[in-house]
Protein backbone atom coordinates (compact mmCIF):
# COMPACT_ATOMS: atom_id res chain seq x y z
CA UNK A 1 0.00 0.00 0.00
CA UNK A 2 1.27 3.45 -0.88
CA UNK A 3 0.63 6.53 1.22
CA UNK A 4 1.26 10.04 -0.01
CA UNK A 5 2.01 12.98 2.23
CA UNK A 6 2.80 16.18 0.39
CA UNK A 7 5.60 15.23 -2.02
CA UNK A 8 6.61 12.04 -0.16
CA UNK A 9 5.42 8.53 -0.90
CA UNK A 10 5.77 5.72 1.63
CA UNK A 11 4.94 2.04 1.44
CA UNK A 12 3.42 0.01 4.25
CA UNK A 13 1.54 -3.19 4.97
CA UNK A 14 2.28 -6.80 5.86
CA UNK A 15 4.74 -7.32 2.99
CA UNK A 16 6.86 -4.39 4.18
CA UNK A 17 6.80 -5.77 7.74
CA UNK A 18 7.91 -9.20 6.50
CA UNK A 19 10.82 -7.75 4.50
CA UNK A 20 11.94 -5.74 7.51
CA UNK A 21 11.77 -8.81 9.77
CA UNK A 22 13.69 -10.94 7.27
CA UNK A 23 16.48 -8.36 7.28
CA UNK A 24 16.85 -9.11 11.01
CA UNK A 25 16.76 -12.91 10.61
CA UNK A 26 18.42 -15.64 12.68
CA UNK A 27 21.19 -16.41 10.17
CA UNK A 28 24.86 -15.66 10.73
CA UNK A 29 27.70 -15.01 8.32
CA UNK A 30 27.43 -14.20 4.64
CA UNK A 31 24.42 -15.60 2.80
CA UNK A 32 21.69 -14.96 0.30
CA UNK A 33 18.18 -15.36 1.74
CA UNK A 34 15.38 -15.75 -0.82
CA UNK A 35 11.72 -16.29 0.03
CA UNK A 36 10.17 -19.45 -1.41
CA UNK A 37 7.93 -17.33 -3.64
CA UNK A 38 10.92 -15.49 -5.11
CA UNK A 39 12.97 -18.69 -5.39
CA UNK A 40 10.18 -20.33 -7.41
CA UNK A 41 10.21 -17.39 -9.86
CA UNK A 42 13.99 -17.02 -10.25
CA UNK A 43 16.52 -19.12 -12.10
CA UNK A 44 19.75 -19.70 -10.23
CA UNK A 45 22.80 -21.36 -11.85
CA UNK A 46 23.12 -23.87 -8.98
CA UNK A 47 19.75 -24.10 -7.20
CA UNK A 48 20.85 -27.28 -5.43
CA UNK A 49 23.20 -25.13 -3.30
CA UNK A 50 20.21 -23.43 -1.65
CA UNK A 51 18.98 -25.00 1.58
CA UNK A 52 15.38 -24.73 2.83
CA UNK A 53 14.99 -22.34 5.75
CA UNK A 54 12.06 -21.03 7.78
CA UNK A 55 11.83 -17.85 9.83
CA UNK A 56 8.87 -17.69 12.24
CA UNK A 57 7.36 -14.54 13.70
CA UNK A 58 4.49 -14.36 16.20
CA UNK A 59 2.51 -11.79 14.24
CA UNK A 60 3.05 -12.96 10.65
CA UNK A 61 3.71 -16.69 11.08
CA UNK A 62 6.24 -18.88 9.28
CA UNK A 63 8.05 -17.52 6.23
CA UNK A 64 9.45 -20.24 3.98
CA UNK A 65 12.74 -19.37 2.31
CA UNK A 66 15.92 -20.74 0.83
CA UNK A 67 19.48 -19.86 1.89
CA UNK A 68 22.70 -19.89 -0.06
CA UNK A 69 25.64 -19.77 2.35
CA UNK A 70 28.83 -18.10 1.13
CA UNK A 71 31.85 -20.36 1.27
Amino acid sequence: MLDRLDRFTTINGVDVIIVHRLLKNSLKGEYLLVTKSAFDLCRFPRPERFMPHTETYADVGAIEAFVYQAE
